[in-house]
């Protein structure tokens, strides 16, 4: 074998040798591999017709089978049918490949479960999926199956609804790849050193400049070269040749910082962009410091292309050549605006921000905090970790950017049919920068540039950018009527869901059926009636809480005592510091036993028993964990029954933005809402703004990581989690004119309604996740109170209780209410004839409010001390 290190216009200067022997472990935490390792052979291992009959394959969930016409023939008579493939005759090393010829009448994707000598169970990480075209005619679908176990079963899940599905022949191929790759290389100024590993069971023997060498199994090589640098930027082929195997090849494109050319120079401000007049990249400076580089403008990953300058001045700047129509560049104030049009499919702008990662966001797929890497383990350990290249529907809106201690570079684009790429550090390039880039063959893409990191200045305003730069969009057109939703909900409460002891948080079984006081002001609220039960709960059933049940049925004192033990319980957990710390399973992963989603639901919870009963402590306690909160960046850590404390959350988006909110409330201090509007920023990029399917727009992913680190959230929505985030912006709403929290609030209630199931046992219910590709409905089915709290909300219905305040009373009603004088005023419009309920005065006192009082009710008894203001 042969190992050759190729560069351009004579950059070898001088090439090194050296081998380590690694174990697998070690290989395991090599730095990310971009390229994959070239597949050399696919020998069939197995093939099923069904010519003759269908033995040992065995139905085993919502499913018939039978051979027919020479076909194995699936009825589906429900969703998520599967059954089990026949007996592999001995194991089959993997990685696998398994095509189908399959057609059908059905809907959803398919799915491929595996079971090895390994991991001889069924688990829910042990699959792949891909879509399946159910339009009667017959195609092939190939499932790849990425893994080295030896594989000793699989299990077909063809569909995920009802309908027939027929399958004509089913093959099995093992996938051979290279055993050599270049996993990694490193650049330090003029010296690169590529890392070749030997993944094979066979020693290898190669050559160097007429040196051999013997590469043991699981062992590396380290071939370092020392670089000329004739040019700012300058191509580095890597091209490793062996005997008897095909060429495994990789190139870098290398930036000098301190060889100049003679650069086409385009100025705005104190932004400089230095464009090498061959078009290989550029150079961006702000106040005469290099901040980034594009680099290259545009290439095909092995070449970079032969450009010829058009035209320049002072703002713009046009190539063309060698199958590139045009490259344009113009500089505007701070953005860059970038259009490629090629006759193929090409990547550019590669930028890549120069200084310490602060904070780094690809929407829907990384949010990072300082330091952090992409496609990390620390939210998922499956192979799904890799997100450098993430599936398109896992970009929730067109925004990537770097926050680093130089400057902050974000990127958006037109056509999301472009896929993005994100590496930091950049291991496409083996540097300490933080890479971007597109690919495709026309790409109008936009480069902010803006300041360094700081405590007023992160990456929420690359987000606010990108949204302000496309307009947030139209929400959604409700699924129905609200008298049909009012009917369709109820269908939920009095059905599935309840039996005489309440309702369950889902419709499933294993739920138990309790007495929650937010389900039971959730029916009153639509139909006038209280459901007839001997007690309420105060906590529980809903995602979001509505207490009027209490204030109803004459238990408001129940309700209050809640909140008092509740903030006990707070205060006590509360660190001498401010913080919550949690420790358990799930802090695995993070580098701290706190977090801002951990801490931010706390902070809440003391400030609303702040804002409903004037509890000083609670407030004190409140505030004291925000002070602690300011420490924090990055959304993450709110799910901790099933989540990492480090994985990024939408959840903890809420939470910090609620409390904020709140707190502003309660003090006035107008640096709380500077915070409450960061904090709802934050929660953006888990919401689609966009969409190729037509329940998509203002879907929410709920988290970016995976339950128990192996069951992935990205790229498949959680609306319940959505409808916490869209309480707390609405709440901001009501302080902030600066951005239309509401459109967004709206559309992710609308969405919620979309999701909900229309028909069938569980009517109503709001599923726990929702499949984009097939627009399929995932349990757990949830209630549909917080959807239905949120449409009120919105609709500005009565929903939940109001809190009205002057310096000596402190009310809470379960309709809108103010003061005036000493007098408590309800809003006549929403009490229903006949009704009694009660109000709670300062956190202590309960006045009981007969019915047809009218509006107006005294407060004649004396404030046990003095009231907080709202």
């Amino acid at each position: 074998m042969r190992i050759t290190l190729l560069c351009c216009t004579s950059c070898l200067a001088f090439l090194c040798l050296t081998t380590l022997a690694v174990s697998a472990d070690e290989l395991s935490g090599a730095p990310v591999n971009p390229f994959p390792r070239p597949v050399m052979q696919r020998p069939l291992a197995v093939q099923w017709s069904f010519d003759q009959n269908i033995d040992g394959c065995q139905a085993l969930h919502a499913c018939r089978i039978d051979g027919r016409d020479g076909m194995l023939r699936i009825e589906a008579n429900a969703g998520d049918p599967y059954l089990l493939l026949p007996p592999l005759a001995k194991p089959i090393a993997g990685p696998i490949e398994v095509t189908l010829r399959v057609r059908g009448d059905s809907e959803g994707a398919g799915q491929i479960y595996w079971i090895s000598q390994q991991h001889p169970q069924w688990a829910g990480d042990q699959f792949t999926a891909n879509e399946i075209k159910f339009d009667g005619q017959w195609h092939e679908v190939t499932f790849a199956i990425d893994t080295d176990d030896m594989l000793t079963r699989l299990r077909l899940d063809p569909s995920t609804g009802p309908g027939w599905i027929e399958v004509d022949h089913i093959t099995v191929r093992r996938v051979i790849r290279h055993p050599l790759t270049i996993s990694a290389v490193q650049v330090h100024g003029r010296e690169v050193t590529a890392i070749v590993d030997n993944l094979g069971d066979q020693p290898l023997v190669f050559s160097a400049y007429g040196k051999s060498h013997r590469l043991e199994p699981r062992t590396h090589a380290n071939i370092t070269a020392n670089v000329s640098g004739q040019q700012p930027f300058e191509l580095l082929p890597i091209t490793v040749e062996a005997e008897n195997l095909p060429p495994v090849q990789r190139a870098i494109v290398v930036h000098h910082p301190d060889v100049q050319t003679k650069w086409v120079t385009l100025r705005e401000g104190d932004i400089t962009l230095q464009v090498d007049p061959i078009g290989r990249g550029a150079r961006i400076e702000r106040g005469g410091q290099l901040i980034g580089v594009i680099a290259p403008l545009a290439w095909n990953r092995q070449t970079l292309p032969s450009l010829k300058l058009i035209k320049h001045d002072d703002h713009e700047v046009t190539f063309s050549g060698d199958g590139i129509e045009r490259l344009f560049l113009r500089l505007t104030g701070s953005e860059i605006a970038y259009t490629l049009q090629a006759a193929d499919e090409l990547e550019g702008p590669v930028v890549r921000a120069a200084g310490s990662l602060e904070q780094g966001l690809l929407a829907g797929v990384e949010y990072l905090g300082r330091g952090e890497r992409s496609s990390s383990t620390l939210d998922i350990e499956t192979a799904e970790h890799l997100r450098y290249e993430p599936p398109l529907r896992h970009v929730t809106m067109p925004l990537m950017a770097f926050v680093t201690d130089t400057a902050s570079m974000a990127m958006t684009w037109q056509d999301m049919t472009n896929q993005p790429v994100y590496a930091t550090p950049n291991f496409f390039d083996g540097t300490d920068d933080h890479r971007m880039a597109m690919r495709g063959k026309t790409i109008h893409a936009t480069i902010k540039l803006d300041a360094a990191y700081s405590d007023q200045h992160g990456i929420e305003s690359a987000i606010e950018w990108a949204v302000r730069k496309h307009g947030l969009p139209e929400v959604p057109t409700p699924p129905r009527s609200e008298d049909e939703q009012w009917k369709l909900c109820m269908a939920a409460l009095d059905g599935n869901l309840r039996n005489e002891k309440g309702w369950g948080h889902c419709v499933e079984d294993r739920w138990p059926r309790l007495p929650y006081g937010a389900m039971a002001s959730t029916v009153w609220r639509l139909t006038g009636k209280m459901p007839d039960l001997p007690k309420l709960l105060p906590w529980g059933g809903s995602h979001l809480n509505d207490p009027a049940a209490f204030f109803i049925t004459g238990h408001t004192d129940q309700w209050r005592d809640h909140l008092r033990q509740r903030t006990a319980n707070l205060i006590r957990e509360q660190q001498p510091d401010g913080s919550f710390r949690y420790q358990g399973k799930y802090l695995k992963g993070h580098f701290e036993d706190t977090a801002s989603g951990h801490c931010g639901l706390r902070a809440a919870q003391l400030l609303e028993a702040a804002y409903y009963t004037g509890d000083r402590e609670a407030l004190a306690a409140g505030l004291k964990a925000l002070e602690f909160c300011k420490r924090f960046r990055t959304p993450r850590g709110a799910q901790t029954w099933e989540l990492s404390l480090h994985t990024p959350d939408i959840m903890a988006s809420g939470h910090l933005c609620k409390a904020h909110v709140l707190a502003f409330r309660l003090t006035g201090d107008k640096a709380h809402l500077a915070a409450a509007r960061r904090w709802a920023m934050t929660g953006i990029p888990f919401i689609y703004q966009w969409s190729d399917r037509p329940v998509m727009m203002y879907a929410t992913i709920p988290v970016l990581g995976a339950t128990d680190w192996r069951g992935n959230w990205i790229g498949l929505p959680v609306q319940w989690c959505g409808l916490i985030y869209a309480e707390a912006i609405d709440l901001l709403a009501d302080h902030d004119a600066t951005f239309d929290w509401r459109r967004v609030a709206r559309g992710i209630t609308v969405v919620a309604e979309q999701m909900q199931y229309p028909d069938g046992p569980h009517i109503g219910c709001l599923p726990d996740s929702f499949a984009l590709a097939d627009q399929t409905r995932r349990p757990w089915d949830i209630n549909p109170c917080a959807t239905i709290y949120m449409h009120k909300r919105l609709a500005g219905q009565p929903v939940g209780v109001y809190v009205a305040a002057d310096d000596h009373h402190r009310v809470v009603a379960p309709f809108p209410v103010t003061i005036d004088a000493g007098v408590a005023r309800i809003d006549p419009r929403h009490v229903p004839p006949g009704l009694a309920y009660q109000l709670l005065i300062n956190g202590e006192q309960i006045i009981n409010v007969p019915a047809d009082n009218g509006p107006t009710i005294p407060l004649n008894l004396p404030a046990v001390t003095p009231a907080l203001k709202q």
